[in-house]
Order: structure tokens, then sequence, then C-alpha cells
């Protein structure tokens, strides 16, 4: 597999975490992390949405993601994605908006998005908040202190 991958991550110390377990996860299935930065075959947007600020930002770095990549697919997560899922999901280049009781979906939505390449996007996989519970994560390593 060649794609790239660029994750953005906003917020917290939780986000951070989640957006090390997708870089792992995306790995273990052969993908290439890059800096978001440069164009990427797809983004993963780990959002926050605790100020006005952070949600503005949140949806900037979506937009600006859909830009960036040629035709990249972009998969946006987290709090905004919470609040905002039905408005995100349609922004041109979003194939997946995903709560935070399905952030994992991300990586598996990716990876189906390159084998396959149907139609049938943008998905939303986003549970009242009520009933979100956590997923368990597991990484190997996570080299950020404070």
């Amino acid at each position: 597999m060649n794609e790239k991958i660029g994750i953005i991550t906003l917020g917290c110390k939780v986000n951070q975490y989640e957006s090390e377990a997708f870089a792992e996860a995306l790995t273990s299935l052969g993908y290439e992390i890059c800096d978001p930065t440069e164009p990427c075959d797809a983004y993963i947007i780990n959002t926050c949405t605790v100020t006005a600020e952070a949600d503005r930002k949140s949806k900037q770095m979506i937009r600006r993601a859909a830009r960036a990549g040629k035709n990249a697919a972009v998969v946006v997560t987290g709090c905004t994605a919470e609040y905002s899922s039905k408005q995100l999901s349609e922004i041109d280049g979003v194939i997946a908006v995903c709560g935070n009781a399905k952030k994992l979906e991300c990586v598996k939505i990716i990876d189906e998005y390159f084998k396959n390449k149907e139609s049938g996007y943008p998905v939303i996989k986003v549970e009242p908040i009520e009933e979100a519970g956590f997923e368990p994560m597991h990484l190997t390593g996570f080299p950020r202190t404070r």
C-alpha cells in the first residue's frame, strides 16, 4: 500500500492518545503516516469543541485538509463530530464523521475506502452522547509528556 494518511489532532490529551492509536493501527495495515502539512491521500481530523475558538479551528482544519490533498478523503472524529455531524458530512471531501464512541471506526473506514472505493459516502457514525461509552484503545508507546 502506498497511501499516505495525515492525522491532525486538536484539543486534549485524550485526543492525542487516540490519534497515536490511529497511527499505530493504520501503520499495522500498511499505510504510511505522513506530516499533515504535506499532501496526503487521506486525513483523520480529531476535533475539539471545548471553546468557540477550538470549534472554529476544527472546522478550519477540516476544510484545509479537504483542499490540501488532491481528492483526499477526510474522516472527522472527536467532539465537533458529536455536535455538528450533519454539517461536517456536507463538506466536500469528507467521507465519514465518527462520534467519540466510534473513533476506531475511522481506521476501518479509511481501509475500506482504499480497498473498495465504493460509493455510499459520507458515512455518519454518531450515537446520542447520553448513550455513548468509551472504546478501549491500547498503544505500544506514547511519546508525549507535559
